[in-house]
Protein backbone atom coordinates (compact mmCIF):
# COMPACT_ATOMS: atom_id res chain seq x y z
CA UNK A 1 0.00 0.00 0.00
CA UNK A 2 2.91 2.22 1.00
CA UNK A 3 4.83 1.59 -2.23
CA UNK A 4 1.47 2.41 -3.99
CA UNK A 5 0.92 5.42 -2.27
CA UNK A 6 4.45 6.86 -3.28
CA UNK A 7 4.00 5.98 -6.58
CA UNK A 8 0.91 7.47 -7.86
CA UNK A 9 2.49 10.53 -5.73
CA UNK A 10 5.08 10.54 -7.70
CA UNK A 11 3.30 10.46 -11.12
CA UNK A 12 1.31 12.87 -10.52
CA UNK A 13 4.60 15.19 -9.24
CA UNK A 14 5.93 14.30 -13.01
CA UNK A 15 2.87 15.51 -14.77
CA UNK A 16 2.55 19.18 -12.68
CA UNK A 17 6.22 19.45 -13.94
CA UNK A 18 5.81 18.56 -17.74
CA UNK A 19 2.86 20.80 -17.39
CA UNK A 20 4.54 23.63 -16.18
CA UNK A 21 7.36 23.29 -18.91
CA UNK A 22 4.62 23.10 -21.86
CA UNK A 23 3.92 26.67 -20.52
CA UNK A 24 3.79 29.42 -23.33
CA UNK A 25 6.84 31.66 -22.97
CA UNK A 26 4.54 34.22 -24.27
CA UNK A 27 2.32 33.98 -21.46
CA UNK A 28 5.80 34.23 -19.28
CA UNK A 29 6.57 37.51 -20.45
CA UNK A 30 3.12 38.55 -20.66
CA UNK A 31 3.16 38.00 -16.67
CA UNK A 32 6.67 39.58 -16.31
CA UNK A 33 6.12 42.48 -17.84
CA UNK A 34 2.39 43.41 -16.41
CA UNK A 35 4.27 42.96 -13.23
CA UNK A 36 7.04 45.21 -13.88
CA UNK A 37 4.77 47.88 -14.22
CA UNK A 38 1.46 47.40 -12.49
CA UNK A 39 1.25 50.76 -11.55
CA UNK A 40 0.76 51.93 -15.32
CA UNK A 41 -1.51 51.88 -17.47
CA UNK A 42 -1.13 50.33 -21.14
CA UNK A 43 -1.44 53.40 -23.31
CA UNK A 44 -4.21 52.66 -25.81
CA UNK A 45 -3.26 52.66 -29.56
CA UNK A 46 -6.91 52.76 -30.98
CA UNK A 47 -7.42 55.17 -33.20
CA UNK A 48 -4.09 57.22 -33.40
CA UNK A 49 -3.73 56.74 -37.02
CA UNK A 50 -0.66 57.84 -38.85
CA UNK A 51 -0.37 61.00 -38.42
CA UNK A 52 0.49 60.57 -34.82
CA UNK A 53 3.42 58.50 -35.84
CA UNK A 54 6.80 59.89 -33.63
CA UNK A 55 8.75 57.99 -35.96
CA UNK A 56 7.83 60.04 -39.14
CA UNK A 57 9.33 58.11 -41.37
CA UNK A 58 12.57 57.92 -40.07
CA UNK A 59 12.87 54.60 -39.06
CA UNK A 60 15.27 52.17 -40.80
CA UNK A 61 15.56 48.60 -40.46
CA UNK A 62 17.27 46.78 -38.16
CA UNK A 63 17.09 50.14 -35.79
CA UNK A 64 16.39 49.33 -32.26
CA UNK A 65 13.87 51.88 -31.09
CA UNK A 66 12.03 52.28 -27.57
CA UNK A 67 8.42 52.51 -26.21
CA UNK A 68 7.66 55.57 -24.54
CA UNK A 69 5.15 54.04 -22.58
CA UNK A 70 3.22 50.57 -21.81
CA UNK A 71 2.62 49.45 -25.25
CA UNK A 72 0.65 46.99 -26.81
CA UNK A 73 2.30 44.28 -29.13
CA UNK A 74 0.10 43.13 -31.69
CA UNK A 75 -0.55 40.52 -34.24
CA UNK A 76 -1.44 43.21 -36.84
CA UNK A 77 -2.09 46.83 -37.45
CA UNK A 78 -4.21 48.94 -34.90
CA UNK A 79 -7.31 45.97 -33.94
CA UNK A 80 -4.80 42.94 -34.17
CA UNK A 81 -4.70 40.66 -31.12
CA UNK A 82 -2.27 41.65 -28.29
CA UNK A 83 0.80 39.17 -27.99
CA UNK A 84 1.46 40.70 -25.40
CA UNK A 85 2.80 44.43 -23.66
CA UNK A 86 6.13 45.94 -23.49
CA UNK A 87 6.78 47.90 -20.29
CA UNK A 88 8.02 51.56 -20.93
CA UNK A 89 11.59 52.14 -22.26
CA UNK A 90 11.20 48.32 -23.70
CA UNK A 91 13.74 48.37 -26.82
CA UNK A 92 12.53 46.83 -29.72
CA UNK A 93 14.21 46.04 -33.25
CA UNK A 94 12.54 47.71 -36.96
CA UNK A 95 11.63 45.07 -38.89
CA UNK A 96 9.94 46.76 -41.43
CA UNK A 97 10.49 50.22 -42.07
CA UNK A 98 7.67 51.67 -44.19
CA UNK A 99 4.53 51.81 -41.17
CA UNK A 100 1.41 50.62 -41.86
CA UNK A 101 -1.52 52.68 -40.24
CA UNK A 102 1.24 54.48 -37.97
CA UNK A 103 2.13 50.91 -37.02
CA UNK A 104 5.85 49.73 -37.49
CA UNK A 105 6.63 45.32 -37.66
CA UNK A 106 9.07 45.09 -35.27
CA UNK A 107 10.46 42.43 -33.47
CA UNK A 108 10.99 41.60 -29.52
CA UNK A 109 12.38 38.63 -27.60
CA UNK A 110 12.57 36.88 -30.99
CA UNK A 111 9.20 37.58 -31.75
CA UNK A 112 7.60 39.58 -34.56
CA UNK A 113 4.74 41.96 -33.78
CA UNK A 114 2.97 46.14 -34.61
CA UNK A 115 3.63 48.52 -32.07
CA UNK A 116 2.18 51.99 -32.99
CA UNK A 117 5.03 55.20 -33.90
CA UNK A 118 3.23 57.05 -31.49
CA UNK A 119 4.48 55.01 -28.66
CA UNK A 120 8.42 54.64 -30.02
CA UNK A 121 10.99 57.15 -29.88
CA UNK A 122 14.88 56.33 -30.96
CA UNK A 123 16.45 57.03 -28.11
CA UNK A 124 15.87 55.51 -24.61
CA UNK A 125 15.09 57.42 -21.23
CA UNK A 126 16.60 56.84 -18.04
CA UNK A 127 13.05 56.32 -17.26
CA UNK A 128 11.87 59.46 -15.59
CA UNK A 129 8.86 61.21 -15.49
CA UNK A 130 7.26 63.71 -14.06
CA UNK A 131 3.02 64.45 -14.69
CA UNK A 132 1.99 68.47 -13.48
CA UNK A 133 -0.24 71.10 -15.03
CA UNK A 134 1.88 73.20 -16.95
CA UNK A 135 1.40 77.59 -17.50
CA UNK A 136 2.88 79.77 -19.90
CA UNK A 137 6.74 80.98 -19.50
CA UNK A 138 5.92 84.08 -21.87
CA UNK A 139 6.72 85.26 -25.40
CA UNK A 140 10.09 86.94 -25.78
CA UNK A 141 7.76 90.46 -25.57
CA UNK A 142 6.24 89.31 -22.23
CA UNK A 143 9.34 88.30 -21.01
CA UNK A 144 11.17 91.25 -21.78
CA UNK A 145 8.47 93.67 -20.51
CA UNK A 146 7.35 91.77 -17.46
CA UNK A 147 10.21 89.83 -15.98
CA UNK A 148 12.68 90.91 -13.66
CA UNK A 149 14.77 94.23 -14.17
CA UNK A 150 17.80 92.13 -15.33
CA UNK A 151 15.83 90.88 -17.96
CA UNK A 152 13.84 94.03 -19.10
CA UNK A 153 16.71 96.21 -19.03
CA UNK A 154 18.43 93.01 -21.78
CA UNK A 155 15.61 93.36 -23.70
CA UNK A 156 15.62 97.04 -24.52
CA UNK A 157 19.11 96.96 -25.13
CA UNK A 158 19.20 94.25 -27.47
CA UNK A 159 16.52 92.42 -27.52
CA UNK A 160 18.44 89.37 -25.36
CA UNK A 161 16.81 87.47 -22.43
CA UNK A 162 18.41 86.74 -19.38
CA UNK A 163 18.37 82.62 -18.86
CA UNK A 164 19.11 80.68 -15.44
CA UNK A 165 20.74 77.39 -17.09
CA UNK A 166 22.35 79.20 -19.98
CA UNK A 167 22.91 82.91 -19.69
CA UNK A 168 22.02 85.56 -21.77
CA UNK A 169 20.75 84.13 -24.93
CA UNK A 170 19.07 85.13 -27.94
CA UNK A 171 15.19 84.86 -27.42
CA UNK A 172 13.31 82.71 -29.92
CA UNK A 173 10.00 82.17 -29.90
CA UNK A 174 9.66 79.30 -32.36
CA UNK A 175 12.50 76.99 -29.67
CA UNK A 176 10.36 74.37 -27.73
CA UNK A 177 11.75 74.89 -24.15
CA UNK A 178 10.71 74.72 -20.58
CA UNK A 179 11.19 75.99 -17.25
CA UNK A 180 11.39 73.41 -14.39
CA UNK A 181 11.64 74.22 -10.17
CA UNK A 182 14.92 74.54 -8.95
CA UNK A 183 15.38 70.72 -7.50
CA UNK A 184 13.73 69.34 -11.23
CA UNK A 185 15.46 68.18 -14.47
CA UNK A 186 18.89 69.01 -14.93
CA UNK A 187 19.58 72.56 -17.75
CA UNK A 188 20.14 71.51 -20.79
CA UNK A 189 18.84 68.84 -21.22
CA UNK A 190 15.96 67.51 -23.55
CA UNK A 191 13.05 66.21 -22.48
CA UNK A 192 9.88 65.02 -24.50
CA UNK A 193 6.41 66.75 -23.36
CA UNK A 194 3.65 65.15 -24.27
CA UNK A 195 -0.61 66.00 -23.34
CA UNK A 196 -1.24 63.27 -20.50
CA UNK A 197 -4.92 63.06 -22.53
CA UNK A 198 -3.42 62.49 -25.59
CA UNK A 199 -0.25 61.00 -25.22
CA UNK A 200 0.06 61.01 -29.18
CA UNK A 201 0.39 64.60 -28.91
CA UNK A 202 3.84 65.21 -27.82
CA UNK A 203 7.19 67.92 -28.85
CA UNK A 204 11.10 67.78 -27.44
CA UNK A 205 11.83 70.87 -25.55
CA UNK A 206 15.22 71.84 -23.96
CA UNK A 207 15.55 72.62 -20.58
CA UNK A 208 16.30 76.40 -20.39
CA UNK A 209 15.50 77.96 -16.64
CA UNK A 210 14.33 76.76 -13.28
CA UNK A 211 11.58 78.33 -11.62
CA UNK A 212 11.97 81.02 -8.94
CA UNK A 213 8.37 80.77 -7.47
CA UNK A 214 5.80 78.13 -6.83
CA UNK A 215 7.70 75.67 -8.27
CA UNK A 216 6.28 75.73 -11.64
CA UNK A 217 6.74 74.03 -15.03
CA UNK A 218 6.39 76.53 -17.36
CA UNK A 219 6.53 76.26 -21.47
CA UNK A 220 7.62 78.60 -24.18
CA UNK A 221 5.52 79.46 -26.77
CA UNK A 222 6.95 76.79 -29.14
CA UNK A 223 6.22 74.31 -26.97
CA UNK A 224 3.15 75.37 -25.77
CA UNK A 225 2.16 75.46 -29.87
CA UNK A 226 3.56 72.33 -30.07
CA UNK A 227 1.40 70.63 -27.54
CA UNK A 228 -1.91 71.90 -29.08
CA UNK A 229 -2.11 75.06 -27.06
CA UNK A 230 -3.11 78.36 -28.57
CA UNK A 231 -1.59 80.82 -25.54
CA UNK A 232 -1.41 84.16 -27.62
CA UNK A 233 -4.25 85.64 -26.29
CA UNK A 234 -3.86 84.53 -22.85
CA UNK A 235 -0.18 86.59 -22.31
CA UNK A 236 0.91 89.88 -23.39
CA UNK A 237 -0.65 89.94 -27.28
CA UNK A 238 1.21 91.97 -29.58
CA UNK A 239 -1.95 93.93 -30.47
CA UNK A 240 -4.18 94.68 -27.97
CA UNK A 241 -3.98 95.37 -24.25
CA UNK A 242 -0.36 94.69 -22.71
CA UNK A 243 -0.86 92.60 -19.36
CA UNK A 244 1.77 90.97 -17.25
CA UNK A 245 -0.42 88.03 -16.21
CA UNK A 246 -2.90 85.31 -17.50
CA UNK A 247 -2.74 81.13 -17.59
CA UNK A 248 -2.73 78.93 -20.43
CA UNK A 249 -5.84 77.51 -19.57
CA UNK A 250 -7.40 74.18 -20.42
CA UNK A 251 -6.28 71.13 -20.41
CA UNK A 252 -2.89 71.75 -19.45
CA UNK A 253 -1.90 68.58 -17.85
CA UNK A 254 1.35 67.35 -19.26
CA UNK A 255 3.76 64.37 -18.96
CA UNK A 256 7.48 64.90 -19.00
CA UNK A 257 9.79 62.15 -19.67
CA UNK A 258 13.33 62.51 -19.34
Amino acid sequence: MRSRLLSVLATSTLAVLIAACATDPADEVMTSASEGDETEDVVSDEGLGATADELQGAATVGATVYTTAVANFRRAPDDGAVIRTLPRNTAVTIVRAQAEEGFYRVSHQGTEGYVHGALLTASASNGRRVTTNVVYLGSCEFLGNCASADTKRAWRENKTIYFGCDGRETCSDTQPYISVPRNGIACGATVKLCRTSDPSICVDAIVREKSDRNQRYEVSVAAAKGLGYDPEDGFYPSGGSRTCSGSLGGDSRVTIRY
